[in-house]
Protein backbone atom coordinates (compact mmCIF):
# COMPACT_ATOMS: atom_id res chain seq x y z
CA UNK A 1 0.00 0.00 0.00
CA UNK A 2 2.88 2.22 0.47
CA UNK A 3 4.63 1.87 -2.56
CA UNK A 4 1.30 2.37 -4.31
CA UNK A 5 0.64 5.72 -2.21
CA UNK A 6 4.20 7.08 -3.31
CA UNK A 7 3.69 5.98 -6.84
CA UNK A 8 0.32 7.79 -6.85
CA UNK A 9 2.02 10.75 -4.91
CA UNK A 10 4.80 10.69 -7.65
CA UNK A 11 2.38 11.01 -10.56
CA UNK A 12 0.45 13.57 -9.48
CA UNK A 13 3.38 15.60 -8.51
CA UNK A 14 4.60 15.05 -12.25
CA UNK A 15 1.13 15.89 -13.63
CA UNK A 16 1.05 19.03 -11.77
CA UNK A 17 4.34 20.06 -12.55
CA UNK A 18 2.97 19.39 -16.53
CA UNK A 19 0.40 21.19 -16.32
CA UNK A 20 2.45 24.61 -14.31
CA UNK A 21 4.41 24.28 -17.10
CA UNK A 22 1.81 24.16 -20.11
CA UNK A 23 0.12 27.06 -18.20
CA UNK A 24 2.45 29.76 -19.12
CA UNK A 25 3.85 29.87 -15.97
CA UNK A 26 7.57 30.47 -17.19
CA UNK A 27 10.04 33.45 -18.23
CA UNK A 28 9.53 34.60 -21.63
CA UNK A 29 11.73 33.65 -24.46
CA UNK A 30 14.37 36.53 -24.56
CA UNK A 31 16.16 37.37 -28.37
CA UNK A 32 20.15 36.93 -27.75
CA UNK A 33 20.66 40.83 -28.98
CA UNK A 34 24.00 42.89 -29.47
CA UNK A 35 25.06 44.57 -26.00
CA UNK A 36 23.99 48.14 -28.02
CA UNK A 37 20.15 46.56 -28.23
CA UNK A 38 17.53 45.37 -26.20
CA UNK A 39 14.30 42.75 -26.77
CA UNK A 40 11.14 44.45 -27.32
CA UNK A 41 8.53 42.04 -27.75
CA UNK A 42 10.16 39.59 -29.93
CA UNK A 43 12.74 42.13 -31.93
CA UNK A 44 16.03 43.55 -31.51
CA UNK A 45 16.21 47.15 -30.60
CA UNK A 46 18.49 50.22 -30.17
CA UNK A 47 16.66 52.33 -27.75
CA UNK A 48 18.86 55.50 -28.33
CA UNK A 49 17.88 55.80 -31.44
CA UNK A 50 14.26 53.55 -32.47
CA UNK A 51 11.30 55.98 -32.51
CA UNK A 52 9.22 53.01 -32.18
CA UNK A 53 11.09 52.10 -29.00
CA UNK A 54 12.65 55.68 -27.76
CA UNK A 55 14.13 55.17 -24.14
CA UNK A 56 12.34 52.43 -23.09
CA UNK A 57 10.20 49.35 -25.04
CA UNK A 58 7.01 50.45 -26.13
CA UNK A 59 7.75 54.32 -25.81
CA UNK A 60 6.88 55.59 -29.76
CA UNK A 61 8.10 59.76 -31.15
CA UNK A 62 5.29 61.16 -32.85
CA UNK A 63 5.58 60.93 -36.63
CA UNK A 64 6.94 64.51 -36.16
CA UNK A 65 9.54 63.93 -34.03
CA UNK A 66 12.91 61.70 -34.14
CA UNK A 67 14.25 59.77 -31.67
CA UNK A 68 17.78 60.95 -30.22
CA UNK A 69 19.87 59.31 -27.23
CA UNK A 70 16.99 58.08 -26.24
CA UNK A 71 14.21 60.96 -25.91
CA UNK A 72 11.92 62.50 -28.80
CA UNK A 73 12.87 65.43 -29.87
CA UNK A 74 11.61 68.14 -32.63
CA UNK A 75 14.54 67.90 -34.89
CA UNK A 76 18.97 66.45 -34.82
CA UNK A 77 21.23 67.97 -32.60
CA UNK A 78 23.84 70.09 -34.90
CA UNK A 79 26.39 66.77 -35.96
CA UNK A 80 23.55 64.27 -36.31
CA UNK A 81 21.22 64.02 -39.21
CA UNK A 82 17.70 62.83 -39.92
CA UNK A 83 17.48 58.97 -40.93
CA UNK A 84 13.99 58.34 -41.10
CA UNK A 85 13.08 59.39 -37.56
CA UNK A 86 16.27 58.31 -36.08
CA UNK A 87 19.18 60.85 -35.62
CA UNK A 88 22.65 59.72 -36.97
CA UNK A 89 25.69 60.67 -36.28
CA UNK A 90 26.75 60.33 -40.41
CA UNK A 91 30.82 60.79 -39.74
CA UNK A 92 31.06 58.36 -37.09
CA UNK A 93 28.56 55.51 -36.84
CA UNK A 94 29.45 51.93 -38.68
CA UNK A 95 26.02 51.49 -39.78
CA UNK A 96 25.69 54.90 -41.52
CA UNK A 97 28.73 55.88 -42.44
CA UNK A 98 28.96 59.13 -44.80
CA UNK A 99 25.00 58.44 -45.54
CA UNK A 100 21.94 56.65 -43.84
CA UNK A 101 21.79 53.10 -44.40
CA UNK A 102 25.28 53.08 -45.52
CA UNK A 103 27.21 50.46 -43.15
CA UNK A 104 30.81 49.49 -43.54
CA UNK A 105 31.74 45.53 -43.88
CA UNK A 106 33.03 43.82 -40.57
CA UNK A 107 36.24 44.51 -39.85
CA UNK A 108 36.17 48.11 -40.83
CA UNK A 109 35.56 51.57 -38.68
CA UNK A 110 34.25 55.03 -39.97
CA UNK A 111 36.42 57.71 -40.03
CA UNK A 112 35.26 61.33 -41.14
CA UNK A 113 32.30 59.40 -42.99
CA UNK A 114 34.20 56.72 -44.75
CA UNK A 115 35.34 53.28 -44.08
CA UNK A 116 38.87 52.58 -42.98
CA UNK A 117 40.69 49.36 -42.00
CA UNK A 118 43.48 49.24 -39.72
CA UNK A 119 45.39 48.63 -42.88
CA UNK A 120 44.41 51.32 -44.29
CA UNK A 121 42.59 49.96 -47.10
CA UNK A 122 38.67 50.96 -47.49
CA UNK A 123 38.51 55.03 -48.59
CA UNK A 124 38.49 55.27 -52.73
CA UNK A 125 39.57 51.25 -53.03
CA UNK A 126 37.39 50.01 -55.71
CA UNK A 127 38.42 46.63 -55.86
CA UNK A 128 36.59 44.34 -54.59
CA UNK A 129 38.03 42.37 -51.93
CA UNK A 130 37.42 39.35 -48.91
CA UNK A 131 37.29 39.80 -44.84
CA UNK A 132 35.29 37.79 -42.85
CA UNK A 133 34.06 34.98 -45.52
CA UNK A 134 32.08 38.52 -47.22
CA UNK A 135 32.80 40.58 -49.53
CA UNK A 136 33.46 44.27 -49.25
CA UNK A 137 34.71 47.54 -51.13
CA UNK A 138 36.00 50.65 -49.86
CA UNK A 139 35.43 48.84 -46.70
CA UNK A 140 31.58 48.37 -47.24
CA UNK A 141 29.81 45.17 -47.70
CA UNK A 142 28.45 44.42 -51.41
CA UNK A 143 26.53 41.66 -52.57
CA UNK A 144 27.27 40.33 -56.12
CA UNK A 145 23.85 40.98 -57.94
CA UNK A 146 24.81 39.46 -61.09
CA UNK A 147 24.54 37.82 -64.42
CA UNK A 148 26.35 35.15 -67.06
CA UNK A 149 26.97 37.16 -69.84
CA UNK A 150 29.15 34.54 -71.38
CA UNK A 151 29.49 35.50 -74.86
CA UNK A 152 27.50 37.79 -77.19
CA UNK A 153 29.15 36.27 -79.97
CA UNK A 154 30.92 32.74 -79.15
CA UNK A 155 34.44 32.83 -79.07
CA UNK A 156 34.10 37.29 -78.97
CA UNK A 157 37.96 37.77 -77.63
CA UNK A 158 40.51 37.07 -80.88
CA UNK A 159 37.05 36.14 -83.33
CA UNK A 160 33.56 38.15 -83.98
CA UNK A 161 33.94 40.51 -81.17
CA UNK A 162 31.34 43.67 -80.91
CA UNK A 163 32.53 46.39 -78.38
CA UNK A 164 28.74 48.30 -79.29
CA UNK A 165 27.15 45.68 -78.00
CA UNK A 166 29.10 45.63 -75.23
CA UNK A 167 28.89 48.78 -74.45
CA UNK A 168 25.30 49.31 -74.85
CA UNK A 169 24.32 45.97 -72.90
CA UNK A 170 26.66 46.78 -69.87
CA UNK A 171 25.17 50.12 -69.48
CA UNK A 172 21.41 48.47 -69.51
CA UNK A 173 22.80 46.13 -67.18
CA UNK A 174 24.19 48.76 -64.86
CA UNK A 175 20.62 51.05 -65.08
CA UNK A 176 18.75 48.13 -63.74
CA UNK A 177 20.38 47.17 -60.93
CA UNK A 178 23.33 45.01 -61.84
CA UNK A 179 26.86 45.28 -60.41
CA UNK A 180 28.94 42.54 -61.95
CA UNK A 181 28.80 40.30 -64.96
CA UNK A 182 30.63 36.81 -65.83
CA UNK A 183 32.10 36.46 -69.01
CA UNK A 184 34.04 33.61 -71.15
CA UNK A 185 37.25 34.67 -72.51
CA UNK A 186 37.67 31.89 -74.51
CA UNK A 187 35.01 29.47 -75.36
CA UNK A 188 36.11 26.41 -77.45
CA UNK A 189 39.85 27.33 -77.18
CA UNK A 190 40.16 27.58 -80.99
CA UNK A 191 40.34 31.55 -80.66
CA UNK A 192 42.28 33.63 -79.44
CA UNK A 193 44.96 31.54 -77.76
CA UNK A 194 48.45 30.32 -79.78
CA UNK A 195 48.49 26.73 -78.79
CA UNK A 196 50.41 24.08 -80.36
CA UNK A 197 49.82 20.19 -80.87
CA UNK A 198 51.49 19.06 -77.85
CA UNK A 199 49.89 21.56 -75.52
CA UNK A 200 52.45 24.24 -75.60
CA UNK A 201 50.60 27.80 -74.88
CA UNK A 202 52.69 30.52 -77.28
CA UNK A 203 50.66 33.15 -75.96
CA UNK A 204 47.56 34.88 -77.85
CA UNK A 205 46.90 36.67 -80.45
CA UNK A 206 47.01 40.55 -81.40
CA UNK A 207 43.10 40.89 -81.81
CA UNK A 208 42.53 38.57 -78.63
CA UNK A 209 44.67 41.27 -76.74
CA UNK A 210 43.18 44.40 -79.18
CA UNK A 211 39.85 42.90 -78.19
CA UNK A 212 40.18 42.36 -74.47
CA UNK A 213 41.59 45.85 -74.33
CA UNK A 214 39.07 47.42 -75.49
CA UNK A 215 36.48 45.27 -73.38
CA UNK A 216 38.41 46.19 -70.46
CA UNK A 217 37.85 49.95 -70.71
CA UNK A 218 34.36 49.71 -71.27
CA UNK A 219 33.63 47.09 -68.03
CA UNK A 220 35.28 50.01 -66.27
CA UNK A 221 33.41 53.05 -67.61
CA UNK A 222 29.90 51.01 -67.47
CA UNK A 223 31.30 50.40 -64.04
CA UNK A 224 30.52 46.33 -64.11
CA UNK A 225 32.82 44.33 -62.11
CA UNK A 226 33.92 41.35 -64.68
CA UNK A 227 34.58 37.69 -63.38
CA UNK A 228 36.76 36.54 -66.12
CA UNK A 229 36.15 32.73 -67.02
CA UNK A 230 39.40 31.67 -68.77
CA UNK A 231 38.20 28.69 -70.24
CA UNK A 232 35.56 25.87 -70.23
CA UNK A 233 35.32 22.17 -70.37
CA UNK A 234 34.35 22.87 -74.38
CA UNK A 235 37.96 23.33 -74.71
CA UNK A 236 38.50 19.43 -74.70
CA UNK A 237 34.91 18.83 -77.09
CA UNK A 238 35.12 21.68 -79.59
CA UNK A 239 37.78 21.50 -82.54
CA UNK A 240 41.40 21.99 -80.79
CA UNK A 241 40.61 18.99 -77.86
CA UNK A 242 43.86 17.31 -78.80
CA UNK A 243 45.60 20.61 -78.04
CA UNK A 244 44.32 20.92 -74.80
CA UNK A 245 43.97 17.43 -73.54
CA UNK A 246 47.77 17.41 -74.60
CA UNK A 247 48.37 20.67 -72.79
CA UNK A 248 46.15 18.99 -69.17
CA UNK A 249 48.84 16.16 -69.48
CA UNK A 250 51.88 17.73 -68.54
CA UNK A 251 53.05 20.07 -65.95
CA UNK A 252 54.88 21.65 -68.32
CA UNK A 253 52.63 22.60 -70.46
CA UNK A 254 50.20 24.09 -68.06
CA UNK A 255 53.62 26.16 -67.25
CA UNK A 256 53.67 27.57 -70.49
CA UNK A 257 50.09 28.46 -70.34
CA UNK A 258 50.45 30.75 -66.76
CA UNK A 259 54.08 32.36 -68.07
CA UNK A 260 52.93 33.01 -71.59
CA UNK A 261 48.97 34.22 -71.42
CA UNK A 262 48.32 34.26 -68.01
CA UNK A 263 50.99 36.57 -66.72
CA UNK A 264 50.37 38.74 -69.89
CA UNK A 265 46.83 38.87 -69.13
CA UNK A 266 47.45 40.12 -65.75
CA UNK A 267 50.52 42.00 -66.42
CA UNK A 268 47.43 44.23 -68.85
CA UNK A 269 44.22 44.05 -66.72
CA UNK A 270 44.91 43.09 -63.32
CA UNK A 271 45.21 46.85 -62.33
CA UNK A 272 41.93 47.32 -63.36
CA UNK A 273 39.82 46.72 -60.27
CA UNK A 274 36.58 45.81 -62.35
CA UNK A 275 38.35 42.51 -63.28
CA UNK A 276 37.17 41.93 -59.83
CA UNK A 277 37.79 37.49 -60.09
CA UNK A 278 38.89 35.12 -62.37
CA UNK A 279 37.32 31.90 -62.31
CA UNK A 280 39.95 29.42 -63.41
CA UNK A 281 37.54 26.70 -65.45
CA UNK A 282 33.33 26.79 -66.42
CA UNK A 283 32.46 23.29 -64.73
CA UNK A 284 35.64 21.31 -64.85
CA UNK A 285 33.43 18.53 -63.54
CA UNK A 286 32.13 17.65 -67.32
CA UNK A 287 36.30 17.84 -68.34
CA UNK A 288 36.55 14.38 -65.72
CA UNK A 289 32.80 12.82 -65.94
CA UNK A 290 33.46 12.80 -69.65
CA UNK A 291 37.10 10.98 -69.48
CA UNK A 292 39.02 14.33 -70.92
CA UNK A 293 41.04 14.39 -67.65
CA UNK A 294 41.28 14.17 -63.83
CA UNK A 295 41.24 16.46 -60.98
CA UNK A 296 44.68 15.40 -60.35
CA UNK A 297 45.54 17.43 -63.70
CA UNK A 298 42.68 20.04 -63.05
CA UNK A 299 44.47 20.47 -59.72
CA UNK A 300 47.50 21.10 -60.84
CA UNK A 301 46.38 23.67 -63.22
CA UNK A 302 43.97 25.60 -60.15
CA UNK A 303 47.13 25.49 -57.97
CA UNK A 304 50.28 26.87 -60.31
CA UNK A 305 47.08 29.45 -61.35
CA UNK A 306 45.83 30.48 -58.25
CA UNK A 307 49.68 31.28 -57.67
CA UNK A 308 50.06 33.24 -60.13
CA UNK A 309 47.36 35.23 -59.84
CA UNK A 310 48.08 36.05 -56.49
CA UNK A 311 51.70 36.52 -56.82
CA UNK A 312 51.24 39.10 -59.62
CA UNK A 313 47.69 40.72 -58.90
CA UNK A 314 44.85 41.49 -56.46
CA UNK A 315 42.76 39.62 -57.97
CA UNK A 316 39.81 37.04 -56.43
CA UNK A 317 40.38 33.46 -57.47
CA UNK A 318 37.57 30.82 -58.26
CA UNK A 319 36.14 27.78 -59.90
CA UNK A 320 32.78 27.43 -61.25
CA UNK A 321 32.00 24.02 -60.16
CA UNK A 322 29.11 22.67 -61.87
CA UNK A 323 28.17 19.59 -59.23
CA UNK A 324 28.10 19.60 -55.03
CA UNK A 325 29.12 16.33 -55.82
CA UNK A 326 32.56 17.74 -56.45
CA UNK A 327 32.93 20.82 -54.15
CA UNK A 328 30.58 20.27 -51.57
CA UNK A 329 30.86 17.74 -48.39
CA UNK A 330 27.54 16.27 -48.80
CA UNK A 331 26.61 12.26 -48.33
CA UNK A 332 27.98 10.88 -51.65
CA UNK A 333 29.84 14.22 -52.19
CA UNK A 334 34.24 14.28 -52.83
CA UNK A 335 35.38 18.15 -52.52
CA UNK A 336 37.96 18.78 -54.79
CA UNK A 337 39.06 21.84 -54.98
CA UNK A 338 40.51 22.28 -50.92
CA UNK A 339 43.46 23.95 -50.02
CA UNK A 340 44.72 21.34 -48.76
CA UNK A 341 43.91 19.34 -52.27
CA UNK A 342 45.74 21.52 -54.05
CA UNK A 343 48.53 21.96 -52.20
CA UNK A 344 49.43 18.55 -52.70
CA UNK A 345 49.72 19.77 -56.88
CA UNK A 346 51.96 22.83 -55.63
CA UNK A 347 52.97 23.79 -52.04
CA UNK A 348 53.25 27.09 -51.80
CA UNK A 349 50.85 29.49 -49.26
CA UNK A 350 49.90 31.57 -52.56
CA UNK A 351 47.88 28.13 -53.46
CA UNK A 352 44.25 28.84 -52.82
CA UNK A 353 40.85 29.78 -53.92
CA UNK A 354 39.42 33.38 -52.16
CA UNK A 355 35.76 31.96 -52.78
CA UNK A 356 33.29 29.30 -54.00
CA UNK A 357 31.00 29.75 -57.00
CA UNK A 358 28.79 26.75 -57.58
CA UNK A 359 26.13 26.20 -60.08
CA UNK A 360 22.60 24.95 -60.27
CA UNK A 361 20.36 23.20 -62.30
CA UNK A 362 17.02 21.97 -61.68
CA UNK A 363 19.46 18.45 -61.92
CA UNK A 364 21.30 19.61 -58.95
CA UNK A 365 17.73 20.53 -56.54
CA UNK A 366 16.44 16.75 -57.25
CA UNK A 367 19.80 15.30 -55.93
CA UNK A 368 20.78 18.20 -53.33
CA UNK A 369 17.96 20.63 -52.89
CA UNK A 370 17.49 24.19 -53.94
CA UNK A 371 21.08 25.88 -53.40
CA UNK A 372 19.38 29.20 -53.44
CA UNK A 373 16.76 28.36 -51.04
CA UNK A 374 19.17 26.80 -48.75
CA UNK A 375 22.41 28.54 -46.72
CA UNK A 376 25.66 27.41 -47.90
CA UNK A 377 26.21 25.20 -44.55
CA UNK A 378 23.06 23.77 -45.08
CA UNK A 379 24.00 22.59 -48.70
CA UNK A 380 27.10 21.11 -47.39
CA UNK A 381 29.51 23.61 -48.44
CA UNK A 382 32.43 24.82 -46.86
CA UNK A 383 31.98 28.70 -44.81
CA UNK A 384 35.27 29.28 -44.28
CA UNK A 385 35.57 32.08 -47.34
CA UNK A 386 32.86 33.85 -49.29
CA UNK A 387 29.90 31.82 -51.73
CA UNK A 388 28.09 33.05 -54.53
CA UNK A 389 26.02 30.95 -57.23
CA UNK A 390 27.97 31.32 -60.00
CA UNK A 391 24.98 29.82 -62.37
CA UNK A 392 21.59 29.37 -62.00
CA UNK A 393 18.23 29.90 -64.49
CA UNK A 394 17.41 33.11 -65.24
CA UNK A 395 13.79 32.48 -65.47
CA UNK A 396 14.15 31.32 -61.90
CA UNK A 397 14.96 28.03 -59.65
CA UNK A 398 11.67 25.46 -59.46
CA UNK A 399 8.61 26.94 -58.02
CA UNK A 400 10.04 30.35 -57.50
CA UNK A 401 10.32 33.89 -59.41
CA UNK A 402 13.90 35.09 -60.13
CA UNK A 403 13.12 37.95 -57.67
CA UNK A 404 12.23 35.07 -54.74
CA UNK A 405 15.37 33.02 -55.50
CA UNK A 406 17.63 36.48 -55.18
CA UNK A 407 16.04 37.47 -52.02
CA UNK A 408 16.32 34.15 -50.62
CA UNK A 409 20.25 33.96 -51.10
CA UNK A 410 20.90 36.96 -49.47
CA UNK A 411 18.83 35.90 -46.50
CA UNK A 412 20.48 32.37 -46.14
CA UNK A 413 23.47 33.94 -46.37
CA UNK A 414 25.10 33.59 -50.12
CA UNK A 415 27.31 36.78 -51.56
CA UNK A 416 26.23 36.97 -54.56
CA UNK A 417 23.93 35.60 -57.71
CA UNK A 418 24.45 35.53 -61.35
CA UNK A 419 21.79 34.02 -63.22
CA UNK A 420 22.36 32.50 -66.95
CA UNK A 421 21.73 34.68 -69.02
CA UNK A 422 21.66 38.58 -69.45
CA UNK A 423 21.46 38.15 -73.18
CA UNK A 424 19.60 35.01 -73.58
CA UNK A 425 22.07 32.61 -74.88
CA UNK A 426 19.72 29.66 -74.99
CA UNK A 427 16.06 28.61 -73.19
CA UNK A 428 17.04 29.77 -69.47
CA UNK A 429 16.05 33.39 -69.67
CA UNK A 430 17.33 36.41 -70.47
CA UNK A 431 17.47 40.33 -69.88
CA UNK A 432 13.56 40.23 -69.34
CA UNK A 433 13.68 38.03 -66.83
CA UNK A 434 16.87 39.48 -64.66
CA UNK A 435 16.00 43.36 -65.40
CA UNK A 436 13.39 43.27 -63.52
CA UNK A 437 14.51 40.94 -60.71
CA UNK A 438 17.72 42.94 -60.15
CA UNK A 439 15.70 46.15 -60.16
CA UNK A 440 13.71 45.09 -57.44
CA UNK A 441 17.17 43.48 -55.48
CA UNK A 442 18.66 46.77 -55.94
CA UNK A 443 15.48 48.81 -54.79
CA UNK A 444 15.40 46.93 -51.44
CA UNK A 445 18.98 46.80 -51.04
CA UNK A 446 20.40 49.38 -52.86
CA UNK A 447 23.55 49.98 -50.19
CA UNK A 448 24.53 46.29 -50.98
CA UNK A 449 24.30 46.55 -54.93
CA UNK A 450 26.23 50.13 -55.15
CA UNK A 451 27.82 50.61 -51.79
CA UNK A 452 28.43 54.58 -52.98
CA UNK A 453 32.46 54.70 -52.75
CA UNK A 454 34.00 57.65 -52.69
Amino acid sequence: MNLVRLSSAVLLSLLLAGCLEDSGVREPDTLDCEASTVDCGGACSDLDTDPANCGSCGHACEASEYCSAGGCVGECAAGLSACGQSCRDLVNATAHCGGCDRPCADGFSCVEGTCASMEGTGTGDLRIRVHAAEFNVCGRPIFMNGVNTPWDSWDDFGGGYDATFWSEHYALLHEVGINSSRVWITCSGTVGIDIAEDGTVLGATPAHWEHLDSFFAIAEERQIYVMATLMSFDHFEDGAESSWKAWLASDATIDSYVENYLVPFLERYGGNPYLWSIDLINEPDWVVERGYGTFDRLRAYFARAARAIHENSEVLVTVGMGSPKNSARCPGCQQSISDAQLREAVDDPGVYLDFYSPHYYPWVGREWGNTLHNSPGDSSFPTDRPLMIGEFPAHGTEGHTLTEDLEAALSHGWQGTMPWTSNGVDRNGGFAEVSVAAASFRDAHPALVFPGCP
